[in-house]
């Protein structure tokens, strides 16, 4: 199962933001009623003939709507930005806390020192991370906000492939390559029969396919080692900020994209 399974569609892209900074402006209250009791005058004024004053309501609705919108957008955007994040980031925070407790076991389970080993410091370095970020930008506000979002999906991303590693594990531990090799020898014979050959080609497929596996569990070791560099360039970008006030500058930007892009991947594969 992917953790990624509610959250496939989260975007933290600029344009992604400011299109949820519309939607929850132009959903307010203040800019919506206006804006439907504007229509309703108006209609009544051009079909019902119902006079003055319902153009009045008509007019003053859609102006009032038109200027709630203008103030919203203007004075508010970063709080409807930060919104939108803050939930996304919730439930990014539920599925890490959730599945942490019992990814660790399944790990133990198929002994995979070194899934084991990449699960504790993926924590370290997700810690580390949080806590300079807090450090160096203000908890809230949409910059700190949006990139630990980002942190979070890029560790959700490493836990999912550790469980697929696990997974992957599981399924081949039926698989005796010591019999096999084994076996493989006993059967060396160019004038074996037909039943012969056909036990050394099956036996052959057990083997392209345990190494079809093993191939994938590397992927799944290299990917998360990418994604713990890519971290890493983050936590150095952001010790080098200055001071608390300090907007992010053009290093943590990018190594910001880099981990989107490793979250964005980890989507994808998932």
């Amino acid at each position: 199962m992917s953790v990624f399974k509610d959250i496939k569609k989260a975007d933290l892209s600029t344009k992604a933001i400011n299109s949820a900074i519309t939607k929850q402006t132009v959903q307010h209250p203040i800019v919506l009623y206006p804006a439907v009791i504007g229509v309703l005058g108006i209609i009544a004024g051009l079909l019902l003939d119902a006079g003055l004053l319902s153009w009045v309501i008509g007019i003053g609705g859609l102006a009032t709507s038109i200027l709630s919108f203008g103030v919203n957008r203007g004075f508010r955007k970063e709080e409807f930005a930060s919104a939108y994040i803050e939930e996304l980031f919730s439930q990014l925070e539920k599925k890490r806390k959730d599945y942490t407790l019992k990814l660790e076991n399944v790990l133990n389970d198929v002994d995979s020192q070194e899934g084991i080993k990449q699960f504790k410091r993926l924590a370290d370095k997700f810690l580390t991370f949080n806590g300079m970020l807090k450090s160096k930008l203000k908890p809230g506000e949409i910059t700190y906000s949006r990139y630990n979002a980002m942190a979070e999906q890029v560790y959700l991303g490493a836990l999912d492939n550790l469980n697929d590693l696990a997974n992957t594990m599981k399924g081949i531990q039926s698989i005796d390559e010591t019999y096999i090799n084994k076996r493989l020898d006993e059967l060396v014979n160019p004038n074996g029969s037909e039943h012969t050959l056909k036990e050394v080609d099956a036996l052959k497929s057990r083997l392209e396919l345990l190494k079809k596996q093993r191939q994938k569990i590397d992927f799944y070791l290299s990917q998360n080692e990418e994604a713990m560099t890519r971290m890493d360039e983050a936590i150095v970008a952001i010790t080098d900020l200055k001071t608390e006030d300090m907007r992010a500058d053009m290093d943590l930007e990018q190594a910001m994209s880099h981990l989107q892009d490793i979250a964005q991947r980890s989507k994808d594969y998932n």
